[in-house]
């Protein structure tokens, strides 16, 4: 019987590394003389282990997301593969990896929701969407506040400097069982978190060792972290707030997708996130005549605050009579005046004119305070 000469190729798939080595025994059986039963054995060995490569390959396929924004070029010439074509994820699967298949189709119709959305709901989609995407535990957005304007954007002085206090505008944590909350608005102290190297006005990254490197963080949260990053936002040039995830030791070792791509993602909603956060319903609006930055500069902060950036946050059923108000006291004010120009004695005119005066003082065209809440 003729010597088989074997060109040994094998290799050995482990299903936990989802990586391949050459078998061991195919080395010495290279160019070497082996009976048909033993050749047998080892091809359906080969066999086997390709087709656990395969169901594991298949397995994995089904969690791939039917990209219904991605059209990919087919094997028939100018015509293009879509979404519910034969074969198009398989095609889809060939140029991008499945994790990151998933996290840009979720975007896509994360973007769109929030370009829909209320100012209430968009933090809550933003928060919850995005930590589902990155396989985070934590999603915030934070913002340097003053003492008594908690709506104005403003120019982050050095953190740990008087001032650095930061609002939370939206804080999100879920463990994936039953620890989960939205909070909104809250003040929180930067120095000694995370959030003290947000100063740099730069990307910061945690990857690991989170309690390592914050040692005396002021804040308690609900779950211990482990990883963190965080990206500042900018208006006009200046770093106002900054947007950013955690994540928990049990979730980093699942982490499927890179630091860099999880940046990237981050870094897409900038534009949307500044549109809310700088024009959008949680800040007033700038007069015509008088357009101000929209970033206060650090050094214009003054003691006294406008209280006009709350007008917007006013319910219909306070605003409503209050204008009612206003408008009692135009008529009010037309009649004195009207009044104070007929009238020659001038004890009765001292009288009009104080009256005058309250009536201005009080509809805010001295101090700017109740046609601060009406004029929206």
């Amino acid at each position: 019987m003729s010597p088989y000469v074997i060109p040994l190729s094998l290799h050995k798939y482990d299903i936990r590394t989802k990586a391949s080595e050459p078998v061991s025994r195919c080395t010495s059986l290279k160019r070497s003389t082996v009976d048909p039963e033993h050749t047998s054995k080892l091809g359906s060995e080969f066999g086997t282990i390709l087709n656990m490569a395969k169901n594991e390959e298949c397995s994995r396929l089904a969690t791939m997301l039917e990209r219904t924004s991605l059209c990919v070029s087919g094997p028939r010439p100018g015509i293009p593969s879509h979404h519910g074509d034969e074969g198009f994820r398989e095609n889809v699967r060939q140029h991008y990896s499945i994790a990151e298949n998933n996290a840009v189709e979720k975007l896509v119709h994360l973007k769109e929701e929030l370009r829909r959305a209320t100012t209430y709901d968009f933090w809550r989609l933003l928060m919850e969407g995005m930590t589902s995407i990155t396989g985070a535990q934590y999603g915030f957005v934070a913002k340097r506040i003053l003492v008594d304007d908690q709506d104005s954007a403003v120019e982050m002085p050095p953190i740990g400097e008087p001032g650095s206090c930061l609002l939370g505008v939206a804080f999100y944590y879920n463990d994936g069982e039953k620890l989960q909350g939205l909070h909104r608005d809250y003040k929180y102290l930067a120095y000694g978190a995370p959030c003290h190297h947000m100063r740099h006005d730069k990307v910061f990254l945690i990857p690991n060792n989170l309690p390592k490197f914050i040692t005396h963080n002021p804040n308690s949260f609900p779950f211990p972290t482990e990883a963190y990053l965080g990206v500042p936002l900018f208006a006009e040039g200046k770093c106002f707030a900054h947007f950013g995830m955690m994540w928990t030791t049990q979730a980093l070792g699942k982490l499927d997708l890179g630091w860099a791509f999880i940046e990237m993602l981050l870094h897409s909603l900038e534009d949307t996130i500044n549109e809310r956060l700088v024009e959008g319903e949680s800040f007033r609006k700038p007069m015509e005549e008088d357009k101000p930055d929209k970033v206060i500069p650090h050094e214009a902060v003054t003691a006294a605050q406008s209280l006009k950036p709350y007008a917007r946050s006013l319910s219909h059923e306070l605003r409503t009579p209050m204008q009612g108000v206003v408008g009692m006291l135009d008529v009010m004010h037309a009649t004195v005046q009207e009044s104070l120009e007929g009238q020659s004695d001038a004890v009765v005119r001292k009288v009009l004119k104080t009256l005058r005066d309250n009536i201005e003082v009080v509809q805010g065209k001295n101090d700017g305070v109740l046609r601060g809440y009406c004029e929206y």
